[in-house]
C-alpha cells in the first residue's frame, strides 16, 4: 500500500512547496534568470541523487537509452514552471491558480485518455469530471 499512497504524497508535499515559491519569486527577477538557477539547482541534486542510487548502471549508458520523451518533459516542465510564475505575477490567488489549472488539466487529460488511450469512460468518471466543471465554475466566476 505504502508504494501506492507515498508518490501522490511526495506530488503533494512537492506542489505546496513549488506553488509557494513560484508565488513568493520576487517581481523584479526575471523569471527566466530565476528558473535557469533553479534548473541548475535541479539538475546538481539529480546527479547527486542519481550517483548515490544508480548502483551498478553506468551514467553513459542509461543517457543513451533516452528517447524525445525526455526532451519533451524538458519543455513541458519549462512551459509549467513559467506559466504558474507568471499566473501568480498577474494576480491569480494561490488558493485557486493550481486549483483551475489542475481541474482544467484534468478534463483535457479525461479526453485525451479517452481518444488516445481507449480509457474507459465510467459514470462515476463522468460525474466527477461534472463536478470539476462545476468547481471551475465556481472557482472563476
Amino acid at each position: 500500500m505504502f508504494a501506492y499512497i507515498w508518490p501522490v504524497l511526495l506530488v503533494i508535499a512537492a506542489n505546496v512547496l513549488y506553488n509557494l515559491c513560484a508565488r513568493e519569486t520576487p517581481r523584479e527577477v526575471n523569471a527566466l534568470a530565476s528558473l535557469l538557477l533553479t534548473y541548475l539547482i535541479a539538475a546538481l541534486v539529480t546527479f547527486l541523487l542519481y550517483c548515490a542510487t544508480a548502483g551498478p548502471r553506468h551514467l553513459p549508458d542509461d543517457l543513451r537509452a533516452v528517447n524525445w520523451t525526455t526532451f519533451a518533459l524538458g519543455i513541458a516542465i519549462l512551459g509549467i514552471e513559467t506559466g504558474y510564475i507568471f499566473m501568480y505575477r498577474a494576480g491569480w490567488a494561490i488558493n485557486s491558480a493550481s486549483l483551475t489549472a489542475n481541474i482544467s488539466l484534468a478534463l483535457v487529460l479525461f479526453i485525451v485518455g479517452l481518444l488516445f488511450y481507449h480509457e474507459q469512460i465510467t459514470l462515476d468518471k463522468a460525474i466527477g469530471m461534472g463536478f470539476c466543471l462545476a468547481g471551475l465554475y465556481f472557482l472563476n466566476r
